[in-house]
């Protein structure tokens, strides 16, 4: 039997159609900035899809409010959010790294190996995320309340989320001492990440009361610490990449002539001359 439209699905509803409008923004910008050096883009394109999902299946609680896969599914879709806004930072700190890189001889103090590293360990806190969602104890209240009890696996999740979100402000912090050898157009991606670190704070913060205080989420609650931090953090990103110019391969090795051979400098020399003379 259908349960009444209650405010988590007027929030889910609201979220299809922000999120929709932002999936064809993220894969604009992944297209724009092509998607082999799309950098956070392809995050952003996750996220939104997730969103989506997410909401869809907390939609679908309206005509089934007894199928608790659809309150895990929900849950654990809405869960991975923040992961995912520590991984967009991620990759777009990375974009900043290789600028610094090339304006500083190849030398930073975060090497790509780490980049790497700290993208492996934010794809582990989401599959263990995941995991310990599904094992999780789920009861849902009368008014449409989920309340519950998380196993290690999401706790232990949530713990390497708080440590790669600390490891990005420090990124930050760095990026922001090197600004000088950051290309003056691509400061504004210095300027995403800090405006859209406060938010990810925030929305960190809502996971640990859930996961690790046990705490059941009220409706509002969820839309102002975890949905709306998600959302203008978003926006920040996708407007930001609208105003940055194409990313271009630096790393080609530049073809240079070869000066060392003298009988093939005088060679050169009498094409060059006849060339010359073929255009008077």
């Amino acid at each position: 039997m259908a349960h009444l439209l209650d405010d988590f699905d007027r929030i889910a509803a609201f979220q299809v159609s922000i999120w929709s409008i932002y999936l064809v923004g993220a894969v604009l910008l992944c297209t724009r900035h092509d998607f082999t050096r799309s950098s956070g883009w392809v995050y952003l394109v996750i996220l939104a899809v997730a969103r989506i999902i997410s909401a869809s299946l907390r939609l679908a609680t309206i005509s089934d409010p007894g199928n608790t896969d659809l309150y895990i599914g929900w849950g654990v879709c809405s869960g991975i959010g923040l992961a995912l806004l520590i991984s967009i930072n991620t990759g777009l700190m990375g974009r900043l790294l290789k600028s610094v890189r090339r304006a500083n001889g190849g030398h930073a103090l975060v090497t790509p190996l780490m980049q790497r590293l700290a993208k492996l360990v934010m794809l582990t806190a989401i599959v263990l995320f995941i995991v310990g969602g599904t094992q999780a104890d789920w009861n849902i209240t009368p008014d449409g309340r989920p309340e519950v009890e998380y196993p290690v696996l999401s706790k232990v999740a949530v713990s390497i989320m708080v440590a790669m979100l600390v490891v990005s402000i420090l990124k930050a912090v760095y990026l922001a001492t090197v600004r000088r050898l950051i290309p003056k157009g691509e400061r504004r991606v210095l300027l995403a990440v800090f405006l859209t670190l406060p938010f990810a704070t925030v929305r960190l913060s809502y996971s640990a009361c859930i996961v690790y205080g046990a705490y059941t989420p009220s409706a509002w609650f969820s839309l102002g610490l975890e949905v709306m931090m998600e959302i203008i953090a978003a926006a920040i990103f996708e407007v930001i990449g609208f105003t940055l110019a194409k990313e271009t391969p630096h790393d080609e090795p530049v073809q240079l002539r070869d000066t060392s051979d003298p009988e093939r400098q005088v060679q050169e020399g009498k094409e060059s001359s006849s060339s010359n003379t073929l255009l008077r």
